[in-house]
């Protein structure tokens, strides 16, 4: 409100100054205004002064106009990033809540969901922000496999998924087949979950 106030007070102001500078200097040198040609002189002195501060004053309040504005538009582009890394986070989470509710039902994922999986979790960590088992659980994921199904067996472990997931006995393939890549995805979870509430910007429950 004062700078509005300024704005629309400050040339009426700086007229007046000038107008009691150039009175001023007429009382003290009264041959400046001894004939037309002199008066006209001195009075093209005085309104090309003004014009001078008022285009110095316009340069200053533009300038400091356009800060603001730059600003601005600096917030809005970082609240507008933010909103899309959130929304990145959040379409992770849902992914990883949908992708161990079928895989807890010993219902197998394509690859595809995994791959999206892989991408968001990418995108959240930056290099100054990766967590401890972040290559561990790229790596798990890399090397999931559909399971076969057979009409005598409907739930059994691909050959190839067990002999790639080295750390996962076959005691425990029997148990579930996809343990290995529920254990990595509830880890991946927590990961997430934990970087984004360290940025204060906690979005939601893990399923």
């Amino acid at each position: 409100m004062k700078l509005k106030l300024l704005n629309r007070w400050i040339y009426l102001v700086i007229l007046l100054l000038l107008l009691l500078g150039a009175f001023v200097i007429g009382n003290i040198y009264p041959s400046l205004l001894e004939n037309p040609v002199n008066t006209l002189g001195f009075l093209g002195f005085w309104i090309t002064l003004y014009g001078i501060v008022i285009a110095i004053f316009e340069i200053v309040r533009t300038g400091s106009i356009a800060n603001q504005m730059a600003v601005v538009a600096k917030d809005s582009h970082n609240k507008l990033k933010r909103q899309i890394e959130l929304q990145e986070i959040q379409d992770c989470i849902e992914m990883i809540n949908s992708t161990l509710s079928d895989l807890q039902n010993r219902k197998a994922i394509s690859i595809i969901f995994m791959t999206r999986i892989k991408k968001g979790y990418i995108s959240i960590f930056s290099k100054k922000e990766i967590p401890e088992f972040y290559q561990t659980n790229l790596n798990i994921l890399n090397s999931y496999e559909h399971v076969t199904q057979s009409r005598n067996d409907k739930v059994k472990a691909n050959p190839k998924y067990i002999a790639i997931q080295g750390t996962q006995t076959l005691s425990d393939i029997s148990t579930h087949p996809y343990k290995l890549t529920i254990e990595t995805l509830k880890r991946m979870m927590d990961e997430i979950l934990t970087h984004t509430a360290s940025k204060n910007e906690y979005i939601g429950d893990s399923k």
